[in-house]
């Protein structure tokens, strides 16, 4: 305790390289603290599920009929469950909401071993018409939550009472489900029979002393007795995958880069700390070879450079904690919808528990270099004019170990942000700029009447299209990047006698809707009102589809020679127009062929509206949302956005690497210069002796400058070719999360070491200005 008090009054002493040593401390202890928190709360705390290590989810969707001879096949899981993830219109309640709701059986709950927040859950005898609903749903509704207990509401065509709510760490199918109500309230879907087409995913809890490996052999089996298209497909397992296994493995690789990530950055704040505390050690070397010549132990002086080390940790981590609390608020928010489980990450006792020790590694750390720093009391006063050999050595390997791990980050960070960049500039088939849209729900339920619907779908495109500067305006059932709502496969023989598969996107939309998304039109024309009262069956194809379902002929009149599924009454259809290819399956895939019908063909509840105007799209928002409010009432409201927005939120995950890759980079890249410029400044301080002799004797203020700038040169360049060096070995793991650019993409390697070398560089030239403005007369009379 004595030395930590004499530690703490050195300090105060020398408050600026205190604060300096403070702050690049604080900033490394918070990032790592902050995502330790966002690690533990993600990957390593327990589900909040009952004996979660035992459930498993299968890779097979069953009809609904047919879960109980599902059930009765699988005897490796003491229970199975099915859920499917639909979205519906909700009322009753508050303003009509469009949310995602999980249409589960009356054993979801009991399977996942759950409790709700208020109220219960479903039970065998309740019937179809109960609901239990999220708890970030029933705080946006007036009232507490457990006021929600027993109100009635509707679900599409259902209509329902809730009967309890879940607490907020219950995120399972996905976490943005807000209601789950069970497979008897929905109605059935029947798509070219009469029997009922509704799937349900499976889950399960595994038996005790069942293993996973077991379940995939029964499963297999299962499938193959049940399944009839799988008796025939080519690939017969079905995977069976442990529960925290298929929430995790998507975000584990992301989170343990920037976790690696995090830790360089503390070792480059360690670094940092150390480079001080050795200057301070080479300062006091002649107080401290006189304490050593009076009789203080190795022991004890070791105990005075530590108690400096560690007050600099301690003050650095309260300060650190501060900074993590406000990442950890920042990244819930910018990582919502992208990250799961984040009700569970929090500043709490394993998160404190974890930032105690990392204080004291991080102080040990930092001491160390400046106690292998301290000599022998006679070699310290024989050099207490200049620094020591083992002190230059030192401080310069912590200055390269600091510009080499800062060259590593930031290559890291530049190709996540040239991954992003490429992405939103890279062709998506359509005009991005000057349209928005927004979802719109026709009906409340997936199935509807399109008898119903039309009438509807006509008034708001009406009031649409009448908004001023809106020169195109219509609905679709898919929207780019990747919202394809329904994908089918054509199988056929070539010329060639090849057998071919293409998926293709099958697409109902209005008249004005391509032109809305500009679309690019190839060949032909788009469709027009005309075509809403043709008596035959009219398509339109984009440019790949047209090549693989009309090779070689004029698509414009051309007359398909398959049947469109759902649409075989209507005979086969006649191409009008071919437009380019455009991505629906996300921004980091090739656009794919695709299939354009009239909505009338095939009516679509769940649809998007598009606008384009010749003026500012932020203006047209406000009265596209008017527009359809005035049109029907009834719709629910969805989010307006302009089209480019949307690219952008269909890349949200690369986004949120690419901006927290890049934010770590530059902050180790930051905590490195500030080192380094204070490093070279204490060597300035150490030099004044020599510098005043040899300005006495007639050397230049370049000269004086130019020796400063060598050292300097020397360590930039060791340290940029060392973490050039790096970067180049471990381009393997940064290869996962780059796409469009090579992960030793050579340019990018240029880039960062001539930026890193010239900041670098000219950061250093302030403390060589200082040596070259010095006068020789003070330093000698300083001295």
């Amino acid at each position: 305790m004595t030395e930590i008090i004499y530690a703490g009054r050195r300090l105060w002493k020398d408050r600026w390289s205190t604060a300096a040593a403070i702050l690049v401390s604080a900033l490394g202890a918070g990032l790592n603290t902050a995502l330790f928190a966002i690690v533990y709360g993600v990957l390593l705390r327990p589900l909040p599920y009952s004996d979660a290590d035992r459930l498993a989810v299968m890779d097979v969707s069953v009809s609904v009929a047919s879960l109980p001879e599902w059930r009765a096949a699988l005897p490796a899981f003491s229970s199975v469950s099915g859920y499917a993830s639909e979205g519906f219109t909700v009322r009753g309640i508050s303003e009509p909401r469009f949310l995602p709701v999980a249409v589960v059986d009356e054993t979801f709950f009991a399977t996942l071993g759950t409790t709700p927040a208020v109220g219960r859950v479903f039970a065998t005898d309740d019937g179809p018409a109960v609901a239990v609903v999220s708890e970030r749903f029933a705080r946006g509704i007036e009232g507490s939550v457990a006021s929600l207990i027993g109100r009635s509401m509707t679900i599409g065509d259902a209509s329902v009472t809730v009967i309890g709510v879940m607490p907020a760490r219950f995120a399972f199918p996905s976490d943005g489900t807000d209601v789950w109500i069970p497979a008897a309230a929905v109605r059935g879907v029947a798509f070219d029979r009469s029997n009922d087409e509704r799937r349900l995913r499976l889950f399960g809890r595994l038996s005790r002393g069942t293993t996973i490996a077991a379940a995939r052999v029964q499963m297999e089996r299962a499938r193959t007795a049940l399944d009839p298209q799988a008796r025939h497909a080519e690939e017969m397992t079905a995977n069976v995958e442990l529960l925290r296994d298929r929430l995790l493995a998507p975000v584990r690789p992301m989170l343990l880069a920037f976790t690696a990530a995090a830790a360089i950055v503390l070792l480059v704040a360690c670094a940092n700390v150390a480079t001080i505390l050795v200057g301070r050690t080479v300062a006091r070397r002649r107080e401290l070879a006189i304490r050593m010549a009076i009789g203080a132990g190795r022991v004890q002086i070791l105990m005075t450079t530590f108690a400096e080390a560690l007050a600099i940790a301690a003050f650095g981590g309260v300060a650190g904690l501060a900074l993590a609390s406000v990442a950890v608020v920042t990244i819930r928010t910018w990582a919502a919808g992208i990250l799961p489980r984040l009700a569970d990450v929090r500043l709490d006792w394993p998160v404190l528990l974890f930032a105690v020790p990392l204080t004291a590694v991080s102080a040990a750390a930092a001491a160390l270099p400046a106690a292998r720093a301290i000599e022998p009391p006679a070699t310290m006063l024989r050099t207490a004019a200049g620094d020591t050999p083992r002190g230059v050595k030192v401080r310069t390997a912590l200055a390269v170990l600091q510009v080499a791990l800062s060259v590593v980050l930031l290559t890291a960070g530049t190709l996540l942000t040239r991954t992003m960049q490429g992405l939103l500039r890279d062709d998506v088939g359509v005009e991005r700029r000057g349209a928005i849209v927004s979802q719109l729900m026709l009906g409340d339920a997936m199935n509807f009447k399109a008898a119903d619907g039309r009438p509807r779908l006509d008034r708001i495109l009406e009031r649409v299209r009448a908004i001023p500067d809106v020169v195109a305006a219509g609905a679709g059932s898919s929207l780019p990047p990747n919202h394809a709502t329904l994908v089918m496969t054509v199988n056929f023989r070539s010329e060639s006698g090849s057998s071919e598969t293409p998926e293709l996107t099958f697409a109902s939309v209005t008249p004005g809707y391509l032109e809305a998304l500009g679309t690019r039109l190839s060949n032909g024309r788009y469709f027009d009102e005309t075509d809403l009262r043709r008596g035959d069956l009219v398509v339109m194809l984009s440019e790949s589809a047209a090549r693989a379902l009309a090779p070689g002929m004029d698509t414009a009149a051309h007359q398909l020679s398959i049947f469109l599924p759902g649409l075989r009454a209507r005979g086969k259809a006649t191409v009008i127009g071919v437009v380019a290819d455009i991505k629906y399956s996300g921004l980091a895939d090739r656009p794919g062929p695709a299939v354009y019908v009239l909505w009338q063909e095939l009516p679509a509840s769940q649809l998007y509206v598009a606008a384009r105007t010749r003026g500012d799209t932020r203006l047209l928002e406000s009265s596209l949302r008017s527009a359809i409010h005035e049109a029907d009432a009834r719709t629910p409201l969805m989010p307006v956005r302009t089209l480019e927005e949307v690219m952008e939120r269909s890349v949200a995950d690369r986004r949120l690497r690419a901006v927290v890759g890049a934010g770590v980079a530059i902050l180790a890249f930051a905590i490195a210069l500030v080192g380094l410029a204070g490093g070279l400044g204490r060597v300035v301080v150490e030099r004044r002796r020599e510098l005043a002799i040899r300005a006495a004797l007639g050397a230049t203020p370049s000269r004086a400058a130019g020796s400063v700038m060598l050292d300097a040169g020397v360590i930039v360049l060791l340290g940029v070719l060392a973490g050039v060096a790096a970067a180049w070995l471990t381009s393997n793991v940064v290869s996962a999360f780059v796409w469009g650019v090579s992960a030793r993409d050579p340019v990018t390697f240029a880039a960062v070491a001539t930026v890193v070398a010239g900041i670098s560089l000219l950061v250093c030239y302030i403390p060589a200005r200082l040596a070259a403005r010095a006068n020789p007369l003070e330093l000698m009379r300083a001295e």
